[in-house]
């Protein structure tokens, strides 16, 4: 997988710099499938990135877009 000149400039613009993205004990970004709902998601750094930025973004808030009311 390969971050694009695109997706630079759209994590650039959220905040999240390339330096950010450093390889450490956890991969930088891979595919998961969620045991409990079977729902996708991004995980690995910059997933966690991500949802760090969206929550500073929105004052502290878990956004309603993570979550998703079962009926």
């Amino acid at each position: 997988m390969v971050l694009t000149a695109q997706g630079q400039l759209v994590l650039l613009l959220i905040g999240i710099t390339l330096e950010d993205l450093t390889p450490g004990k956890r991969p930088v970004c891979r595919h998961c499938l969620d045991r409990s709902e079977h729902r996708h998601h991004l995980a690995g750094l910059l997933g966690s990135l991500l949802l760090l930025r969206f929550t500073a973004l929105a004052v502290g808030c878990r956004p309603a877009i993570f979550f998703q009311n079962k009926p």
